[in-house]
C-alpha cells in the first residue's frame, strides 16, 4: 500500500489490491474507492493539475481527476505483465515517469 497527503492536507490517496481510495484526512471517512481490473501497487499526486495517477501488476497505468474521480483517458504502458512498482510526477505537473523494480 502506498498513501499519499493532497498539498493542502485536506486528502489522503492509497492504492490497495485492486482500488485506489480517497480519505478526507481530518475525519478519515473515505470519499471515493475507484476500482482497477487488476492490483495496483503505487500511487502519485499531481496536485498542481488535479491528476493522481495510479499503477499496478499488469504493467499499466491510469490517471484519475482528483475533483470528479473519472478516468482521464485509457490505460496506458507497457501491458507486457510487467510488475509497475513506482510511480512520480515531475515538480510542475507536466510529466510522469513510472517504472518497475529494477
Amino acid at each position: 500500500m502506498v498513501i499519499v497527503w493532497a498539498s493542502d492536507g485536506s486528502k489522503l490517496y492509497s492504492s490497495d489490491d485492486n482500488f485506489a481510495h480517497v480519505f478526507d484526512s481530518v475525519s478519515g471517512t473515505q470519499l471515493h474507492l475507484s476500482e482497477h481490473d487488476k492490483p495496483l501497487h503505487c500511487v502519485a499526486l499531481s496536485s498542481k493539475h488535479n491528476v493522481l495517477a495510479c499503477v499496478g501488476w499488469d504493467g499499466t497505468a491510469q490517471l484519475w481527476a482528483t475533483e470528479s474521480y473519472r478516468r482521464l483517458g485509457q490505460p496506458f504502458g507497457e501491458n507486457g505483465g510487467e510488475n509497475l512498482s513506482c510511480v512520480k510526477f515531475s515538480r510542475d505537473g507536466k510529466c510522469l515517469v513510472y517504472g518497475e523494480h529494477d
